[in-house]
């Protein structure tokens, strides 16, 4: 039996552009404050407990506005991606649930999944961050003279300029500023909510064949290009069908 695809827009990736902005800017206040306290703490030694203080308040802070931020954000978006399967599914006239195995805990189960996971890596991020700055003052302590610190110093000083102590490396190697990173990685949970409950929500209806459509709001990029228009089978039940797994791996949903 052949079924007319759904349509996979892209979905609603403007929807969540004002939550992720917003954690951006409280993420760079915060660790201004941070970068702030360690310069100060450079400058004057007696202030490096205070530092140290100062460090652990704004980080749990900051781990709290974002966990409570993401979490609502994430059950946002897997509704939006349900909420455009359930109108294409009505057009369709297609209304029998075909896997009674999909249920509202299914959809639970993997926002939470993706929820738990931002949070281990923002929680890995603070230690980077500490870890930076214990890095440093353990480099300041390898001066012997007043003469070689304030030398040292400078030197700190100069990094700092650019990252602060709010940076990590990551896996291949790249720097990564910490508010650049939690952006990008919360468009993408974002919009892979979005997503994730789509395709579930045409698996629990039978739907398979989904296809790629780019609506122009802004540009694509050559990776996802070549599948603009292109009809996928989203679990693989479909023979003769590029699977969206196959396809990712191509390049098509990248992050960012």
């Amino acid at each position: 039996k052949t079924v007319t695809p759904l349509i996979l827009d892209l979905l609603k990736k403007e929807e969540v552009k004002e939550n992720v902005q917003s954690n951006y800017d409280a993420t760079v206040d915060y660790m201004q404050q941070i970068n702030n306290s360690f310069i100060a703490a450079l400058e004057d030694e007696k202030k490096k407990k205070k530092h140290e203080q100062t460090m652990d308040a704004v980080l749990s802070l900051w781990l709290s506005l974002l966990f409570e931020n993401f979490t609502n954000d994430i059950y946002t978006s897997a509704q939006i991606g349900i909420d455009i399967a359930d109108k294409q599914l009505k057009e369709l006239e297609i209304t029998t649930v075909a896997d009674k195995g999909i249920t509202a805990e299914t959809f639970e189960k993997q926002c939470q999944a993706r929820i738990d996971s931002v949070k281990n890596d923002l929680i890995t991020l603070t230690n980077e961050i500490k870890g930076n700055s214990s890095s440093m003052f353990s480099t300041l302590a390898t001066a012997i003279t007043n003469e070689q610190r304030e030398q040292l110093a400078a030197q700190l000083l100069k990094v700092l300029k650019e990252n602060g102590i709010s940076f990590f490396y990551d896996k291949a190697g790249r720097k990564w500023k910490i508010e650049n990173y939690v952006k990008m990685r919360t468009m993408t949970e974002l919009v892979q909510a979005q997503r994730m409950s789509f395709f579930t929500r045409a698996t629990q209806f039978g739907v398979d064949l989904v296809r790629i459509k780019h609506l122009n709001l802004h540009p694509t990029c050559e990776l996802c290009a070549p599948f603009n228009g292109k009809i996928l089978s989203s679990n693989g039940n479909t023979p003769g069908y590029m699977t969206m797994q196959e396809a990712s791996i191509q390049g098509l949903l990248h992050p960012n």
